[in-house]
Order: structure tokens, then sequence, then C-alpha cells
């Protein structure tokens, strides 16, 4: 819904701005709700988080009476009440717009790609780095603020060149390739076992700024296929497109957990795995460059 109304709301060429700072407060949100779980997960807080979910749900009602309206433009519009028939005929809809098509798969991929990095935190800190759930929370905030950081930039272009897409994806395997060599090296020996441990050494900075400059290349790679998005669909079917891209995310999210839990079965460490991530990402950066990205 928030990505269905904001063409009603905004003229086009703030349009990509305000795509930015949904991206960026969505991740922004999403770290500071991570962190504040994290801190407050022991048993006597249990009372304090269900507390502040409260205020938040609240305040988020609040925000959403604030939302200036948005009449409706499919009037006629039924509502499918069978969620695997009514996503299939989502993904049909979008198939069927070539535009449309290339920005869901593409945000699929951004998704994928984010899925991966999210899934392997944990085992990366936990058996490479030999640290504690601090260092978990330390690499998910370098990467929403990479994300964040990355959308605000894409969202102060005034047109996005063709290029960009493709460019923001090598980018990306470049960051991630030399994230992954960083790793490599590291074993619990290195003494990385918690956050000013991690900050005392060279090679620490080195694999977070990777960290951080993965997030951004996705940032500015995700902002302007959203648009892109909202721009190629037709006013009246523009949310059901938009949930079309949801679905398929869902799908390529749940596909790369798949893959992360198949190569770990396979004995397939976190480096070698981000590797072979990198290498992926070249050949999605080569189809986007060929096709024009969006």
């Amino acid at each position: 819904l928030k990505y269905g109304i904001l063409p009603q709301h905004l003229a086009a060429g703030e349009l990509l701005r305000g795509n930015a700072l949904i991206e960026a407060a969505t991740f922004i949100a999403i770290l500071a709700g991570t962190i504040a779980g994290g801190s407050l997960i022991a048993p006597p807080h249990g009372a304090l988080i269900a507390a502040l979910a409260l205020l938040l749900a609240l305040a988020g009602l609040a925000a959403a009476w604030r939302i200036p309206p948005a009449p409706p433009v499919a009037r006629g519009l039924r509502i499918g009440w069978n969620p695997l028939r009514e996503s299939s005929r989502l993904l049909a809809q979008a198939r069927g717009q070539p535009v449309v098509w290339r920005a869901c798969l593409g945000l699929s991929w951004f998704w994928a790609v984010g899925g991966v990095f999210l899934s392997e935190f944990p085992t990366l800190a936990a058996q490479d780095f030999g640290a504690d759930g601090r260092v978990v929370s330390l690499l998910l905030a370098m990467f929403a603020l990479g994300v964040g950081a990355g959308a605000l930039l894409a969202g102060r272009l005034a047109q996005p060149p063709r290029w960009l897409p493709a460019g923001a994806l090598l980018a990306l395997s470049l960051f991630t390739a030399d994230f992954a060599w960083v790793c490599a090296g590291v074993s619990p020996a290195s003494g990385w076992h918690d956050i000013a441990a991690m900050l005392a050494t060279p090679r620490a900075w080195r694999a977070l700024a990777d960290l951080f400059l993965v997030a951004a290349s996705g940032g500015v790679f995700s902002v302007p296929l959203y648009t892109a998005l909202q721009e190629a669909a037709a006013p009246g079917a523009r949310a059901r497109m938009i949930a079309a891209n949801n679905v398929l995310n869902a799908l390529f999210m749940a596909a790369a957990a798949g893959v992360v839990a198949g190569l770990a079965a396979l004995r397939i460490g976190v480096a070698p795995s981000l590797a072979l991530l990198a290498l992926l990402n070249l050949a999605a950066a080569a189809l986007f460059s060929r096709r024009g990205g969006s």
C-alpha cells in the first residue's frame, strides 16, 4: 500500500526521492527494532518488549491516519481470497508487462542477495569470528545503514542513467568479493570476539566498509526500480503490480534461504558462499546491462 499510493501524493519528479525516503526509513527502522529486540531479549525485559511493541503499533496507527486520502482508482475491483490462485494471477499480469516484470525481477534479486547476507551473519560471527551476538548486531547495523545511505544517494539523482542498475550490481559484486576475501582470512584466533576487539584491527574496518558499500550498492540499485515499477504500471493496477513484486520477492528469498542451507549442508563456509554470490551477481549485472536496466 505504501508504494502503491506514493504516485497519488507525489509529483512525477518527486517519486524517486519519495521511494528513497521510504526505503531508507524502512531499513533504519528494521535496524532499530533488531538492536532493541536483541538487547531486551533477556527474560526480565519481557513486559518492556510487549509495552514497547504496543506503543510502536499505536504510533504507526496514528501516523497512518494522517496519510492524506488516496481514492481507489479501480473501484470495481473484486478481491479474491484464494492466496495461491491470486498470487499466480498477479505474477501472470506482471509478466505481461516487460518493464514491470524486469523491475520485479531486479528487486527480487536485491532481496535474495540481502537474504543471503542476513542468513550468513550469525554463522559468520559465531564460527569464523568466534564472536558474540553483539557482533551480529554490528554487522546488521552496517548493512541497514548502507542500504539507507544508498537509497538516499539514489534519491538525489535527477534522472537515473540507464546503466545505473548494472553499475550498482557490478559494485555490489566487487565489494562482496572483497568482504569474502577478508573474512576468509579470519578465524576465532584472530581475536574478533566482540565489537571493541574488531574495531581495534584495520582488517575489521575493511570488512565493515565492504559490508556498508555492498548494502549501499543495493540501495542505489533498488530505488530506481521501485520508481520504474510505479511509473510503468497502469494506475488501476499499480498496487497489484507491487503485490506481484512482493510475491516474487518472497519466492526469491525462500530460494536464497534454501541455497544457503544447501551450502551449509555441504560444509561450504561463509566466505566461499559469498564469493559464489559475487560471481552470480556478475551474471545479473550482465543481464541488466544487456537489457538496459529497467
